[in-house]
């Protein structure tokens, strides 16, 4: 009687090697009986059960592959008590063990034969699947296996997601992490089927499904940055960003009166407060709030913010031109924060406020018969409404000028009894001006005159040579 396995399903074929031509028909009713045990699938081992003292162990095991149609052997697969069926043998190739008793000639006869079947191999055993991250739009969720998700453990995992509840959506993803679309409506279903792969099992798969929710915006402190004075500006700082970033952002300004009275607006991240006086003592607080497709909106405030008097810090007076007689000097301020929309100067002759006032623009001029070494002391006052003005100062001593310009030229026909006339041209700052005249080319020479001409004499000789010197003061 032959004993055959049920098949669970045949996959493609595959050579096995081996000898084929056995001759062996099916064991009859008196053979004795074979016993298989082991796992009787690719990968697994399968070996004949000796406890009955069958077969002894001067027989040989011979482990065939069977034919489907004639149910004869085809080939050989292994020698010996057990058999490693290999991975490659497809599921549903019928396969037998032949027992061989040796012949009293040297040969064998075949004394019995099992048939079995591969069979498919065993699944994992499965357990949860874990899923991390934020289910909303725009974050990343990971699967990941734990101790419980397969069991034997797998040794290796494979993943891939789906849009949808199935695996019939479109593949999103081959990795452990699913970045959730950016405009994915709440209500949206991911699927992620991992599988599990070990040995000697089928590849195991295990699948989770997800629902996207309403997502959750995250942003730090906000608080409102300025000095508060009339005329500058109010903004808007966040100690950490908006995560993720927002669709859109609506900022409103609520502004408090000293009388009471309130009032808002709706505009950038920047509050002008007027330049005026009055604007002292109002109180400027703000609610903003971000907002996101798929996201509840988030919403902040901070404030309130007074409006105060202003006050400026530093300061610096600058004087351009050379302080020297008929030069004019003017002044500039810098360096005041913040800086001031308006701004006076005074100047002084002496060393500070408390000397004569000679000016009250930015530019002077120094006056003609200013002794040099005069001491001038310089204020420069920074304000704006709603300030508190700022006086800075600085002094500056004259010196001795210096005259540019000025060209000397001489008229006249350079021939006895003839007047010579000596000339300088303007000067910057204008001067007076005196003349020398002098025999011989340099001042060494005989003083002839202090006027401005000079009369060559009858009695001089031709080729004689004069000097003019003219001084400018």
């Amino acid at each position: 009687m032959v004993t055959r396995a049920v098949g669970l399903g045949v996959a493609a074929a595959i050579a096995v090697g081996g000898s084929a031509g056995l001759g062996v028909t099916p064991a009859q009713a008196a053979d004795p009986v074979v016993v298989l045990k082991g796992d009787f699938w690719p990968g697994g081992t399968v070996l004949v059960d000796t406890t009955s003292g069958f077969p002894p162990s001067t027989y040989t095991v011979v482990w065939v592959i069977i034919n489907p149609n004639t149910m004869e052997p085809t080939g050989q697969a292994g020698v010996g008590l057990s058999l490693t069926i290999p991975t490659s043998v497809p599921v549903g190739l019928p396969m037998a063990v032949i027992i061989q008793a040796p012949t009293g000639s040297g040969g064998v006869t075949n004394v019995a034969r099992k048939d079995f079947v591969i069979a498919q191999p065993p699944s994992l055993t499965t357990g949860p699947l874990q899923i991390t991250g934020n289910k909303w739009a725009d974050q990343q969720v990971t699967a990941a296996v734990t101790a419980n998700s397969f069991s034997p453990a797998a040794q290796s995992v494979t993943f891939e997601w789906y849009s949808g509840t199935g695996t019939s959506g479109t593949l999103l993803s081959t990795d452990a992490s699913l970045a959730i679309p950016a405009k994915a409506a709440v209500g949206s279903k991911y699927t992620v089927v991992a599988t599990g792969k070990l040995a000697g099992y089928a590849d195991t798969p295990l699948s989770a499904t997800i629902t996207t929710v309403t997502g959750t915006l995250s942003a730090g402190n906000l608080t409102i940055e300025g000095l508060g004075y009339p005329g500058t500006g109010l903004g808007l700082q966040l100690s950490s960003q908006v995560t993720p970033a927002a669709d859109s952002t609506t900022i409103t300004w609520i502004i408090r009166l000293p009388s009471g009275g309130a009032s808002s607006t709706t505009g950038g991240p920047v509050f002008p407060i007027p330049a005026d006086a009055g604007a002292i003592g109002t109180q400027v607080s703000t609610s903003v709030v971000w907002t996101k497709e798929g996201y509840d909106n988030l919403s902040k405030t901070a404030g309130p913010k007074d409006i105060v008097q202003g006050s400026y810090t530093g300061g610096k007076v600058s004087v351009s031109g050379e302080a020297s007689v008929g030069n004019q000097l003017t002044a500039s301020l810098s360096e005041m924060t913040p800086t001031p929309t308006a701004v006076s100067y005074r100047w002084y002759r002496g060393s500070n406020a408390s000397g004569t006032l000679v000016s009250e623009a930015a530019s002077y001029t120094v006056p003609s018969g200013t002794a040099t070494g005069t001491t001038y002391y310089v204020e420069a006052t920074g304000g704006a409404p709603g300030f508190t003005s700022r006086t800075v100062s600085t002094t500056l001593t004259t010196k001795a000028g210096t005259l540019s310009g000025g060209s000397l030229s001489v008229s006249g026909t350079k021939q006895v009894g003839q007047t010579l006339t000596a000339s300088l041209s303007a000067t910057s700052p204008a001067s007076s001006v005196s003349y020398a005249w002098y025999a011989g080319t340099a001042t060494s020479g005989t003083a002839l005159s202090s006027a401005a001409t000079y009369t060559i004499g009858d009695a001089v000789a031709v080729g004689t040579q004069y000097t003019v010197v003219a001084t400018a003061t």
